[in-house]
């Protein structure tokens, strides 16, 4: 049996009856299925991904067609487009892989780790979704769960999640007035984490971020926002310089504040985030950022060498 997703940002009178009468027109032996973007469950892990709708995976489908997107899914069409090349599904229209700087975090964490790139083990539904994944979540990432607020900024609105009622309590969290989306992540036991100021082939700047406390429903991030502690880019392993560098390559970022971690026990690398235009402190006197900024402006200004 061929099947064919139509998917749309809202689903109405007009939509049922285009579905309606394209199904009676598939053959007999077609199935059309009708969708809305915020049915879908993503899950990433380093060189792949996979999706469900409704519980059923994207894998059984032959052809997905975007019929409507909306300003509101852009982003979620965009990551569904690299899903779909990477697991070799036909779908339509293909320009929705050209998502770019459009893309949300998603987006980019799912470029990284269809790029191979060290990345953790990632769900991503819509809040209103939660309780019927709940289970599933559990199952595949384990307990406990980090969970975060897509659009968060700053390390806000991230939430440790220890079992089912927790998950619960998520849904009663406040957001801003749109429809809320997480991002769920496997827990990672962090030593020590960075951010990394990248530019052009190499990590020009490096400053420390504070342990997380996790002893709350909220984690805590107690990185003070304007007294970053600099150090060295010596001072760390040259193994999580090139996975940052190798990470803003991927998502053609030539600026890119980079949030990276070692863990505990395994001295695994993770690029937690990579942030195209990064904060900086614009004080010379406290922070190398603008220094090094205007010497890599400097450089290429001279330099015929264009960056790829």
């Amino acid at each position: 049996m061929n099947k064919l997703l139509i998917l749309m940002d809202r689903i109405g009178p007009t939509t049922e009856t285009l579905a309606e009468y394209v199904g009676r027109n598939l053959g007999t032996d077609s199935q059309l299925v009708l969708a809305r973007f915020s049915d879908l469950l993503f899950e990433l892990q380093v060189g792949k991904c996979n999706v469900w709708v409704d519980g059923t995976g994207i894998r059984e489908f032959n052809l997905v067609y975007f019929r409507r997107v909306g300003h509101g899914f852009l982003s979620t069409a965009g990551t569904l487009a690299l899903c779909l090349d990477n697991l070799g599904i036909k779908y339509f229209d293909t320009k929705f892989r050209d998502i770019g700087p459009a893309g949300d975090k998603f987006t980019a964490l799912t470029k990284l780790g269809i790029g191979g790139i060290s990345v953790p083990h990632t769900m991503y539904l819509w809040k209103k979704n939660i309780s019927e994944h709940k289970g599933e979540i559990l199952k595949r990432l384990g307990s406990p769960v980090i969970a975060k607020d897509y659009a968060s900024q700053r390390n806000t609105k991230i939430f440790i999640l220890k079992d089912t009622k927790d998950f619960e309590q998520l849904k009663s969290v406040k957001m801003e007035e749109r429809e809320a989306q997480f991002l769920f992540q496997e827990f990672i036991d962090i030593d020590k984490e960075f951010r990394l100021l990248v530019m052009g082939d190499k990590v020009a700047v490096v400053h420390t971020k504070a342990v997380r406390d996790y002893t709350g429903f909220q984690v805590v991030d107690n990185t003070p926002s304007d007294n970053y502690v600099f150090i060295d880019p010596k001072e760390i392993p040259d193994q999580l310089k090139k996975l940052a560098v190798a990470a803003a390559k991927t998502l053609g970022v030539e600026v890119a504040g980079v949030d990276a971690a070692i863990e505990k026990k395994t001295g695994k690398s993770y690029i937690l985030e990579d942030n195209r235009g990064p904060g900086f402190l614009h004080d010379p006197a406290r922070s190398p950022e603008l220094p090094e900024l205007a010497k890599f402006f400097a450089k290429e200004l001279r330099s015929p060498k264009w960056l790829k």
